[in-house]
């Protein structure tokens, strides 16, 4: 199954290719490095955008100097995979440019992957305290990545009940029903873990 895949990743068209890393994301292949680097500078944002992932998972140094230029990419889920990559690599050469990408942006969901990433460069706790804040934006989506990364982060040891309480105050004073649906759903995911991990 895996050959096929493979093969079907070299010749597959621009979304099958996509999916195809997206799937394979937990398997190492030299021929999907190879097909990841080139791919971190295709048009297709969704193949830049999970080679950035698969890359970063597999602690490719070789990418970071492609990854630097996505930091500007006109997809912010592109340039968060970029940011995040960066951490899971590991380099702390990247360290300055991230503080300095970070200063400079108001975004809170950029904010939430370049907190991530500084943690796993720096192991500093502050950079969890400040994906905590990021519980409280007015940004469901930035909400919801700080969540998942606090969670996985912590491997859901530590600020569990904060992001609960967090996302619950938030659920009471959101007027948008999607996103008020959307925030319900990950507040009844995240218990759902803690009571899993709890039994």
């Amino acid at each position: 199954m895996r050959d096929i895949l493979l093969k079907e990743l070299m010749q597959g068209d621009d979304y099958i290719s996509s999916i195809i890393v997206d799937d394979l994301n937990d398997i190492y292949d030299e021929n999907i490095v190879s097909y990841c680097l080139d791919s971190l500078q295709n048009e297709y944002f969704f193949r830049r955008l999970v080679s950035a992932e698969y890359l970063g998972g597999h602690h490719k140094t070789e990418a970071i100097p492609t990854l630097k230029k996505l930091l500007s990419d006109s997809d912010d889920y592109v340039k968060v995979q970029a940011i995040e990559a960066m951490g899971r690599i590991g380099d702390i050469e990247v360290v300055p440019l991230l503080l300095d990408k970070l200063n400079h942006t108001e975004d809170d969901f950029l904010k939430s992957a370049y907190f991530a990433a500084l943690y796993n460069l720096q192991r500093d706790f502050v950079w969890l305290a400040k994906l905590a804040e990021i519980l409280t934006s007015q940004d469901t989506m930035a909400q919801s990545r700080a969540a998942n990364r606090l969670v996985q982060l912590t491997e859901g040891s530590v600020y569990y009940s904060e992001i609960l309480t967090a996302l619950a105050k938030q659920i009471q004073v959101e007027t948008n029903e999607i996103q008020k649906e959307e925030l319900k759903q990950l507040y009844s995911e995240l218990k759902a873990y803690g009571n899993a991990g709890t039994k």
